[in-house]
């Protein structure tokens, strides 16, 4: 989480989004990032996406190190959020009866009131023991990882652990063999449903500035 913010953009709404950034304003940053990636990706300007992902990387890290300042303690999700639902700053475990659905609800109602969160969903332990970890958005994606030592109350060490094993799940999941615009849409769906992953960024500027090397080549 370095919070470094590349120099130059792509367009007028980047700048902004640097802006943004620059003074703090993390969740406009992260609001105008995406409607920037969005674009660019709609144009196949892989230039553009991979000068922008960092920026969305950078806004997003804004956001994290916000929600981890509030404290060490994990929100438990009891009931589901709805329209009136007033989501606290801070770390969420979403967990049964509530679902993936129900942590994508919590995290989009965040965003709609500007406040840091990071969300995270398990699922009833395997019969091997294991705690499934789901995140559902364009695409679902689980991971199983070993539950936390006090399984009843987590720590944010392993409420950290468990979000990054789900991100690296995301991006083993996608098929390194397929064309580069396909892998681009691919850790974009990824991110949609992971957007608290570093990796997930870095493989998804990764990519884009590989497609535009290649679209450089054969222009």
């Amino acid at each position: 989480m370095s919070g470094t913010i590349p120099g130059g953009s792509t367009s007028a709404k980047l700048d902004k989004a640097v802006r943004a950034l620059n003074d703090g304003r993390a969740h406009e940053a992260e609001r105008l990032a995406l409607d920037t990636l969005e674009t660019a990706r709609n144009k196949s300007d892989f230039a553009a996406m991979a000068e922008t992902v960092p920026v969305l990387k950078s806004a997003r890290e804004l956001r994290w190190k916000a929600a981890l300042a509030v404290g060490d303690s994990i929100r438990i999700m009891e009931t589901a959020p709805d329209e009136d639902t007033v989501v606290e700053p801070g770390c969420h475990l979403v967990e049964p009866p509530r679902v993936g659905a129900d942590a994508r609800k919590l995290r989009l109602a965040a965003t709609a009131q500007q406040v840091p969160v990071l969300v995270l969903c398990r699922e009833p332990l395997t019969d091997l023991k294991l705690r499934p970890i789901v995140a559902i958005g364009r695409i679902t994606i689980r991971a199983r990882v070993l539950p936390a030592e006090n399984d009843a109350a987590p720590d944010i060490d392993w409420f950290l652990a468990a979000l990054n094993e789900l991100g690296e799940a995301a991006i083993d999941s996608l098929d390194a063999g397929i064309d580069l615009t396909k892998r681009i849409d691919g850790l974009l769906d990824r991110l949609d449903s992971i957007p608290d992953h570093v990796g997930l960024h870095d493989a998804l500027e990764a990519t884009c500035r590989e497609a535009a090397a290649a679209a450089a080549d054969t222009a």
